[in-house]
């Protein structure tokens, strides 16, 4: 069983991602292991500079960006799930984006610091939210969606 100490971590956690901000990103980044991996559909980082700048980058590269509607899942005392919804915009007038995802993180057992950080979420979501790449995106989708709903008879 998961106890008292590793809840609280998970509530405290979520609770300082769902408040990320620029002026937050190191303080956020003290909860992973010096030599932490961080992947995502487009990155893997190694360590705890590279992994606040990779937070820092989505802070110059999008329009508010924040975590919501976090929730929490333990597989053992040192693996845990988080589901999340990460919204953004991709300038000041775009229509927010609701992008959703599941972080799995790995726990040093000893310390209670993040070592292994994984991100699954879909990446055409987030083409999806730009102008131009958009319709592509879609239009991709769609004959994705068609070709398998196709059907083969012998």
């Amino acid at each position: 069983a998961v106890g008292p100490e590793r809840l609280a971590w998970a509530r405290e956690f979520c609770g300082l991602a769902a408040a990320l901000s620029p002026a937050t990103v190191e303080a956020f980044a003290q909860h992973y292991h010096p030599q932490a991996v961080f992947s995502d559909p487009f990155q893997t980082v190694v360590g705890r500079p590279a992994i606040a700048k990779a937070y820092q980058s989505m802070f110059g590269a999008l329009t508010a960006p924040r975590f919501t509607d976090l929730e929490v899942a333990w597989t053992n005392t040192e693996t845990l799930a988080i589901r999340w919804v990460f919204r953004f915009s991709v300038s000041a007038r775009a229509p927010e984006t609701a992008l959703p995802g599941t972080s799995w993180l790995q726990l040093d057992p000893s310390q209670a610091l993040i070592c292994r950080h994984e991100d699954h979420w879909d990446a055409s979501a987030l083409f999806g939210a730009f102008p131009g790449i958009g319709a592509v995106v879609r239009w991709l989708k769609s004959r994705v969606a068609h070709a398998g709903s196709v059907t083969q008879t012998d």
